[in-house]
This record gives C-alpha cells, structure tokens and sequence, in this order.
C-alpha cells in the first residue's frame, strides 16, 4: 500500500506524463513526447533516431496500459496510475523492467553528446519536453546532482528512481528526480 508521501511523488509523476494535461494519460501523450524530443533534436519523421524514440515511448505507452487501464478505455486515470505504481513497486520483475525502460528512454533521448552522463542543458532538455521550466530542471538538477557534485550516469539515475518509487524518506535526492513535490 503506498504512502501518504509515496502517492504524492507518484502523483507528480503522473502529472508529468500526461503532455496535453488533459488529465489521463494516452497514447497520445507519449508520442507527444516523441514528437517534442524529436523537434528539439531536429530529427526528421522517417530518422531512425525518431522512429527508434517513438518505438520505445509506446512500448512504455503498452505495458502501462496493459498494467494500469483496468476499465479499458484506452487511458489512464489518476486513479488507476496509483494503483498500478502500487502493484509496481511490489512486483519486483516488472519493476526492473519498467523502470530501466525509463532510464533508457531518458538517456537515449536526451543525452546529446552519448557521453553516458546527464548534463544540466541536457536535463534542461528532458524538462522542456515534458512542459516544465528552465527554473525546474534547475532545482532538480542541483538536487539530484547534489550540486553537479555527482554525475547522472545510468546506475544512478536508476538509483534515483528506486529512492522515488520506494523511499520514504523526504530527505532522499531521489525524491526530486522529476522536479520540486509541492
């Protein structure tokens, strides 16, 4: 069962997913997504960059709705959100699975120079995207960095997101992954 301060991070993530704000999340929010990374890269519509970005968005896009459309219209509730990020985090196999699945598509999107570390224009980058501010990006970053005193690698951006779906520490870096919880 999650937590008062769980449901709030989970919440936070919801409403970063959901790109056209609607309240629900679609298939369409993920190639919304899409769309907007690839106009910020300049990758054309048969790119293979953009063709490979959009294969994996909505094959995040599937095993969410697979998961979490329990009435089967076609998007995701809050509600729903909740109660599939709930049987998430409790079942370990499809943990992994989801969760490298976001570290892979945050890297091979918006690490530009495919150094295998984040840097702040590139966190920027994934931010802007998803409709946040410059001044958002920024706070995460210097949180979840802790002050560019460690870089965002793999290993710790799947260590960041185990300490946001899992921690229920306030105080844990990882809860500020995707930006400010208020």
């Amino acid at each position: 069962m999650l937590s008062p301060f769980r449901i709030k991070k989970i919440k936070k993530l919801f409403w970063f997913w959901d790109a056209d704000k609607n309240g629900f999340l679609e298939k369409k929010d993920y190639v919304l997504v899409g769309e907007k990374l690839s106009n910020e890269r300049s990758w054309h519509d048969e790119s293979p960059e953009k063709e490979f970005l959009i294969k994996k968005l909505l094959n995040g896009w599937a095993e969410a709705e697979k998961f979490a459309d329990t009435n089967k219209d076609n998007r995701i509730s809050l509600e729903e959100w909740l109660i599939f990020c709930d049987a998430l985090t409790m079942d370990k196999d499809l943990y992994f699975i989801t969760v490298t699945n976001i570290a892979a598509v945050i890297f091979d999107a918006c690490d530009i120079d495919e150094n295998g570390i984040l840097e702040k224009d590139e966190w920027r980058l994934l931010f802007r995207i998803y409709g946040k501010t410059i001044e958002n990006a920024d706070e995460s970053f210097a949180i979840i960095t802790e002050n560019e005193r460690s870089l965002l690698n793999r290993d710790c951006v799947l260590n960041l997101l185990d300490d946001f779906f899992y921690s229920e520490d306030e105080n844990k870096i990882g809860n500020y992954i995707f930006g400010s919880l208020e």
